[in-house]
């Protein structure tokens, strides 16, 4: 996968943790991700590059992900447990975080936009993507636990 790729995802990464208040996350890339999740949301890409963003949240990541996730947005009042309130938290993260990477394409020249996330929920989750010619997974661990991003490009 291209080096620019996995520098802008890194960046991005890092940047939009700090913003919502966990400076601390850790960004590696990684082979040994659960391939089942709690909830996965899975983001489109278009342009220059054609294929898929998908964050695959564990059941013991989901609650204080989003806890973390609606105390930056200063929303401490609503129910991390809710499970509308948290896949839609799911889905404004994982757009922040890719919005953030594909204008970081952007100024290196690789123009790109993304598709709306649509959220799964459910036990077991799992993914099966045909055709991919280059794949990297990256884990983003920190306090709330650990959640896995996928990167998938068609040619």
């Amino acid at each position: 996968m291209d080096t620019s790729l996995i520098a802008a995802f890194s960046k991005a990464s890092l940047q939009i943790m700090s913003e919502i208040g966990l400076p601390g996350a850790v960004i590696s890339q990684r082979t040994d991700l659960p391939r089942e999740s709690e909830m996965l949301c899975s983001i489109g890409i278009t342009g220059q590059l054609h294929g898929c963003f998908i964050l695959r949240f564990a059941k013991s990541s989901v609650r204080t992900f989003v806890t973390a996730f609606a105390s930056s947005m200063g929303m401490e009042d609503e129910d991390p447990s809710d499970p509308t309130f948290a896949r839609a938290a799911i889905a404004e993260f994982s757009n922040q975080l890719c919005g953030r990477c594909v204008m970081m394409l952007a100024e290196i020249g690789t123009d790109c936009l993304i598709t709306p996330p649509t959220v799964i929920s459910g036990t077991g989750v799992g993914t099966s993507i045909p055709a991919l010619n280059d794949t990297i997974e990256f884990g983003i661990e920190d306090e709330f636990g650990l959640i896995g991003f996928f990167i998938g490009l068609k040619n």
